[in-house]
């Protein structure tokens, strides 16, 4: 499993859109966890360029966003770090029924540690007059960097895959003879708990875990996780990325036999884009 520790979107330097830009929007609107801003490219061009560059240079193991219409228009998602290609995602369509249905996947993108990351570019590949629309963008650490056991990050029994599921539920209304004569379908955030065992004490005293809580108590309340990350018998799985919003962490408990470990427990609602 890997978790986003921090976004370091905000940390000194530029922020732009460098390629198929709308000059009447603003690219900071996709900095926080706000999906009532967004940032809708021009439309003019086949790639729409996003470039973070740091003052000073930083340490960066990932990239995701949310809130996104790139399976609709069958986009590409591509990372560079200081130039050099992470990796490329590729969105598709599907249809039922005759009409198009898209998954706007909840997308993590993660890769070995640059520590020395001066600059980061985001490229989405679309036909030319399509509009790529993102609503929030996060980068930076991952919080797994601090476990010190191998298995102390990978997600637990009974933790829920959400983005194998539609995030949605149905209401009907029931005539006199208690049959449905009306659905109603809304969207959902599931709420969900994610329990981590067997934490060593270093990994709450460290500076990243410090990031963490700053990240969701004093800036955006929310961060993206990925389960399937191509560890502990699992696919690496860019789009099966879960945006963990109205987060809350638990304090640690003290493990039953041995002062070295805690058990961590976090709630927060989930998003999936699904």
């Amino acid at each position: 499993m890997k978790i986003g520790a921090n976004n370091k979107i905000l940390n000194f330097g530029g922020f732009s859109v460098t390629s198929d830009a709308d000059a009447g929007q603003a690219i900071a609107d996709i900095t926080t966890a706000d999906f009532s801003t967004s940032y809708t490219s021009d439309g003019a061009n086949a790639a729409f360029v996003i470039s973070k560059s740091f003052f000073a240079s930083t340490s960066i193991s990932y990239v995701a966003i949310a809130g996104h219409n790139l399976s609709t228009i069958g986009a590409t998602f591509a990372v560079k770090v200081n130039t050099v290609l992470k990796e490329t995602t590729a969105y598709g369509t599907y249809v039922i029924g005759g009409s198009a249905n898209s998954n706007q996947w909840v997308t993590m993108i993660h890769f070995p540690e640059v520590a020395a990351a001066t600059n980061v570019e985001i490229t989405i590949a679309k036909a030319a007059a399509s509009k790529a629309t993102i609503s929030y963008m996060s980068m930076g650490d991952l919080l797994d960097s601090e476990f010190v056991y191998p298995l102390q990050n990978t997600a637990p029994g009974g933790f829920p895959k959400n983005w194998r599921t539609r995030s949605s539920n149905l209401r009907s209304v029931v005539n006199d003879a208690g049959q449905p004569v009306a659905n109603i379908r809304q969207s959902m955030a599931r709420k969900t708990t994610l329990n981590l065992k067997n934490i060593g004490v270093a990994t709450i005293n460290s500076d990243l875990w410090s990031d963490f809580l700053a990240l969701i108590y004093d800036q955006d309340g929310a961060f993206f996780y990925k389960e399937d990350d191509g560890e502990a018998n699992t696919t690496d799985a860019p789009l099966g990325a879960t945006l963990a919003f109205e987060a809350d962490v638990m304090p640690p408990k003290l493990h039953g036999s041995t002062r070295a470990m805690v058990d961590l427990s976090i709630k927060f609602n989930a998003y999936t884009g699904t």
